[in-house]
Order: C-alpha cells, then structure tokens, then sequence
C-alpha cells in the first residue's frame, strides 16, 4: 500500500465507480479534483461539477442537481460525459468479487491508483495492481482522506 495522502496530492483526475452517495464526489470536486462516475453495467460516465449557489448551476434536462449536505455547502451537479481516456485514480465501492475485474479496469485506464473504500479488500486485486505498477489503497474512505490531508475544499 502507498501512502493515501502521496496518491492525493499527485492526482488530478477521479473515476468513481456505481458510487452509492453524493458525499465523496462533492468532497473530491471541492478538493480540485475533475471527478467522472463510471457505470459499468449502463456503460455510462458522467462528470461531476460544484456550484456555491443554485443561481450557478446550469439548467439542463440530462443535468442531475444533489441539494447542499449542509448550510453553505454548495450544489453538486452530475451530467452524462465520456469515459476519461485516462484517471489517475479508479476509486471502487463494490463487493469483493468484482476487485480483480476492477484492478483490470484500472490498468486499461491507465491509472495510477486503485482505492477500495471501507470494507473492501482483496488479495487478487492487490496483485493484479501491483504486477501492473499501480499504487494499491484499501480499506480507506477517499473523502475521509481528504479531509484528514487538510486539502482545500472550495
């Protein structure tokens, strides 16, 4: 495993795959990062982007707004985008099974670190990323990270 906090401050680019909450893009958007959920049954991506107020989110009919977490947090705003040529980091929240496939998929990608978010861990994936050169975290929260690196949030 690589140091969470070298892999953050040398990523720009994000994928998030099937992400279950609007937690860990707003925080990863506020931190700078260009920031794409991939769905890999729907073969879709989309891009996320970060308003400070409603006034500034563009309207759309493929747009989808998430409301602020909190008072001053600002929108989160998700549209359909092309897959990434290249991420620097695949971050997964997927049960273990589907690890290997997703180190894989980190490797097509070009990444250069795969992150499994709490609970998910796999010796498969651990080896298929390091034979492909690929920085491996696990059992980490990619948000919980961030903030404990005390990255800027916008």
């Amino acid at each position: 495993m690589r140091d969470p906090y070298r892999v953050l401050t040398q990523a720009s680019v994000v994928a998030l795959v099937d992400w279950p909450s609007a937690d860990v893009p707003r925080t990863l958007v506020r931190a700078g990062f260009d920031v794409y959920s991939l769905n890999r049954l729907r073969e879709t991506a989309a891009s996320y982007a970060w308003y400070p107020s409603r006034e500034q989110v563009p309207e759309g009919d493929d747009t989808t707004v998430f409301e602020p977490a909190e008072e001053g947090d600002g929108y989160l705003v998700c549209h359909p985008a092309v897959t990434p040529a290249t991420v620097d980091i695949l971050n997964v929240y997927r049960p273990a099974d589907e690890l290997p496939g997703l180190a894989r998929l980190a490797l097509q990608l070009g990444a250069k670190a795969l992150w499994l978010q709490p609970g998910s861990t796999s010796r498969e994936a651990r080896a298929i990323a390091g034979a492909g050169g690929v920085a491996f975290i696990e059992d980490a929260d990619i948000a919980d990270a961030v903030r404990s690196a005390g990255m800027p949030l916008r």
